[in-house]
């Protein structure tokens, strides 16, 4: 039996909608016949001028023109990138410099971003492409509006493709041929369906309302203009007989009536004006206009404008409101990066390199996520290492912060790092180990119990600060390396278990998440173990120094049963905040399918376990420290009035300035010394907390 392979489709067999092919397309089930296209932009035009509908579309718009915009070179050759980056006024992605200097003349990103937004509102936005070849190369000129107003037809070909435009008042144009080829068009469209290139609004959901509203408004300037200060009113007393006449002038009265300072009136015998007010139970239509704002916000997802001005809910709910909207309008900037790629920028490559040249994206960053950088902000990146010190961000923060120029008479100096040793002896090689070097450090105020003595910065330390730091850093690659094992299924189940609640909707359970207390247990007794250890190497390496100074101890490695608890400890909070974070990487993929949302949990928790210099590796290193610096202060104790001891601060490469300053200090007791360096471990003033690489070293009585 012979099989025939399947052969692919090279025609179109049927159609999109019923719409004539080369006539302007509309939604054929749109039931209002004033929202069709073209009478539907004026109806629009109106809408977006209510003060509810204008600051909804603010609040969709300003973060998209706000968000991190920029050219994606992946796979592309660096001059193609950087010409389409060049034509759009944008930076190229992973590259941090600004596009350059402002222009008077061609494209402005910003400026076209605000423009091509009007397609929230009018349902599309269309553009006309200009370049300028006189260089010898097609660079773009200029995107041109062509407004909704001025478009008679939106066409489409045989296959729903978008097939141009034609305006009104064209000379000699024809309804059923573009006046303007899609190729020359930049096209943005919101909700499209079929062959509807006209879109669907942003604001149709709320025609209606909208409608009512208006009506509601005039009700109410009505109610407020006629009844806000009575109706005047003739009562005759009881018994009078007026004449038609005496009737008739209570009648003029009633109506001349007027609030002035001079104002006043005579009424015939028998008469008295009164201000009837209205008496019953009246329709609430203030009430019902608040109502319809509410549904108003609730149709684009932003219900968190209400908040506080509604009789329920609470400001609380802000963050989880504003999460899902965030989502969405990620979605819209997401459309218009794709347009704009396909429209515009594959057409300048097009221009330029013909159709088969790699083509960069534009990209947007996520939206809402922009982080404004604080000086806590810098300071936290810096004493993590994520950030170090240079000319060009010092000059950056005296920008932002408004700080006076540097002063010449005081040149940058780079951070103080180890001196190294110089590999050839150059004279360049000397210059850089002298400039890393520290100056001596200010002299510190005394204390009773102790004595504050300068060292010469160069000297040096009495014991092999390399050595304990090597200690510290091996224990902690090894405790690191063993949880990110003993981590895994943790991390598997969390990703399995978020992504379960999240694609049932359940996102409230995600705030219950508790890690799996067997595999703590084992990350406890695993992160004792190398602590414990460590304890042993250093209380060690710390009798031995003191029998350098001749003064004889036992190595005490600190209790067993703290070394336990603090790492039991340890392991619960790694795996409290990996369930948080597992529960907040899940929810920022609402709407994704339950693999995607898995895969994404266990690649962000496993990056978090494995980073080199990530947290976990950091809260590791921290115990780690404790165990080290609590076992050598211990043995160091032994020797208290035999020896003195002194800080040091001289291994650490980024030290904080209370490091600097407690640098070198010694003490004659060892209380005066564990007050500046309690047994959890580093000095307790360094602004860097658990990272502090400070220690206590015994040192020759002195006098």
């Amino acid at each position: 039996m012979t099989t025939q392979s399947l052969k692919p489709p090279t025609a179109i067999a049927g159609y999109t909608d019923f719409s004539f092919w080369g006539f302007s397309l509309t939604d054929a089930l749109e039931h209002v016949p004033v929202l069709h296209f073209p009478a539907s932009i004026s109806v629009y035009a109106e809408m977006r001028r209510d003060p509810q509908l204008a600051a909804v579309l603010a609040g969709i718009t300003l973060p998209l023109r706000r968000a991190n915009w920029q050219v994606d070179p992946a796979g592309c050759r660096p001059e193609v990138a950087q010409l389409v980056a060049d034509d759009l006024g944008l930076p190229i992605l992973g590259n941090d410099d600004v596009p350059g200097p402002a222009r008077i003349r061609g494209v402005s990103w910003g400026e076209h971003l605000r423009s091509a937004l009007l397609h929230l509102v009018y349902g599309f936005y269309t553009f006309e492409l200009l370049a300028d070849t006189s260089s010898g190369q097609a660079r773009l000129k200029g995107l041109y509006e062509r407004v909704p107003v001025s478009i008679a037809f939106i066409h489409a070909d045989e296959n729903g493709d978008f097939g141009g435009i034609s305006q009104i008042l064209r000379p000699g144009g024809k309804a059923n041929e573009p006046e303007i080829p899609p190729e020359r068009l930049v096209h943005y469209v919101h909700d499209r369906e079929g062959a509807a290139w006209a879109g669907t609004s942003m604001l149709r959901p709320g025609y209606s309302t909208w409608f009512i509203k208006q009506d509601l408004r005039r009700v109410l300037a009505t109610s407020h203009r006629r009844f806000g200060m009575g109706v005047p009113t003739v009562e005759w007393a009881p018994g009078s007989n007026p004449t038609p006449n005496q009737i008739s002038q209570a009648q003029q009265a009633a109506s001349a009536a007027r609030v002035g300072e001079y104002a006043g009136m005579s009424m015939p015998p028998g008469a008295h004006l009164v201000l009837a007010g209205l008496s019953g139970s009246v329709p609430d239509t203030l009430g019902a206009l608040r109502w319809l704002d509410q549904q108003i916000s609730g149709m684009v997802l932003s219900r968190w404008m209400d908040l506080g001005s509604t009789q329920t809910g609470s400001r609380a709910l802000g963050e989880s409101f504003i999460d899902t909207f965030l989502l969405s309008i990620q979605s819209l900037a997401d459309s218009v990066a794709d347009t704009a790629t396909r429209q515009i920028v594959a057409r300048v490559v097009e221009w330029n390199w013909g159709p088969d040249e790699p083509v960069p994206k534009l990209s947007v960053g996520d939206v809402g996520t922009r982080h404004e950088v604080t000086a806590d902000a810098l300071n936290a990146l810096m004493q993590s290492g994520a950030l170090s010190a240079d000319p060009r961000l010092e000059e950056w923060v005296r920008r932002t912060y408004h700080l006076p120029e540097r002063d010449p008479a005081y040149p940058w100096k780079p951070p103080r790092t180890p001196a190294n040793a110089a590999s050839d002896g150059s004279q360049t090689d000397a210059l850089a180990i002298a400039s890393s070097r520290k100056p001596a450090p200010r002299r510190r105020k005394q204390n009773p119990g102790q004595l504050a003595l300068s060292f010469a910065a160069a000297a040096d330390p009495p014991a092999d600060q390399q050595a304990i730091a090597d200690d510290r850093d091996k224990a902690a690659a090894a405790a690191t390396a063993a949880l990110a094992v003993l981590l895994a299924p943790l991390a598997a189940g969390l990703a399995i278990e978020t992504a379960h609640l999240v694609a049932s909707g359940a996102l409230a359970s995600l705030a219950t998440l508790t890690p799996d207390p067997t595999v703590i247990a084992a990350v406890g007794k695993s992160l004792g173990d190398g602590m414990s250890a460590l304890a042993d190497t250093s209380a060690t390496r710390a009798a031995g120094e003191l029998a350098a100074l001749t003064v004889t101890v036992d190595p005490i490695a600190g209790d067993a049963a703290t070394i336990e608890q603090t790492a039991q400890a340890t392991a619960s909070l790694i795996g409290t905040r990996l369930a948080a974070s597992a529960a907040q990487t899940a929810m920022g993929k609402t709407g994704a399918d339950l693999d995607q949302i898995e895969a994404a949990v266990r690649a962000d928790l496993d990056a978090q376990v494995s980073a080199a210099n990530g947290w976990v590796a950091g809260t590791v290193d921290g115990s780690m420290a404790t165990a080290q610096h609590s076992a050598r202060m211990t043995t160091l104790a032994q020797a208290d009035g035999l020896v003195d001891y002194r800080a040091v601060e001289e291994h650490d490469s980024s030290s904080c300035a209370p490091c600097d300053d407690i640098n070198d200090t010694t003490y004659q007791t060892y209380a005066a010394a564990a007050k500046d360096y309690p047994l959890g471990g580093g000095y307790i003033g360094c602004l860097g907390r658990g990272r502090c690489r400070g220690q206590v070293v015994p040192i020759a009585k002195q006098g």
